[in-house]
């Protein structure tokens, strides 16, 4: 009864998390990588079928792939997403923020988070021959 009750919660927070990537693919502030990855594992622990829908996704499904297989984040990823953190807290940071402490919460957030991205690996692709 429990895992049939987990399994169901994990559904249902994957589903919100696919709602929230595709809206994100239209509103800049709302990322959609980390939404993407949070449907991914949901569906893992409950729908096999969305599961692997996720990852024969055209457009999300490589990504998808090598942070479930490798845990890492390609190049161009990084940088992207490094140019859009900068480009989207720099506005806010210069003329929306007044107090420096709250200048210096974000700015230490930003750091931390495209610390984390720059410190996962570099994917590893097989060689084809």
């Amino acid at each position: 009864m429990l895992r049939k009750f987990r399994k169901s919660i994990y559904f249902v927070v994957g589903w919100l998390a696919v709602g929230f990537a595709v809206v994100g693919i239209a509103l800049p502030l709302l990322p959609t990588t980390p939404f993407a990855i949070v449907a991914a594992f949901c569906f893992s622990k409950s729908s096999p079928r969305f599961h692997q829908m996720l990852l024969d996704n055209k457009y999300l499904g490589t990504t998808l792939s090598l942070w479930e297989e490798q845990g890492s984040i390609s190049i161009k990823a990084k940088i992207t997403s490094t140019i859009m953190m900068s480009g989207l807290v720099s506005y806010p940071l210069i003329f929306m923020i007044e107090r420096n402490s709250v200048r210096a919460i974000v700015l230490l957030c930003m750091i931390c988070v495209s610390i984390y991205i720059w410190t996962r690996p570099n994917p590893v692709y097989a060689h084809q021959e």
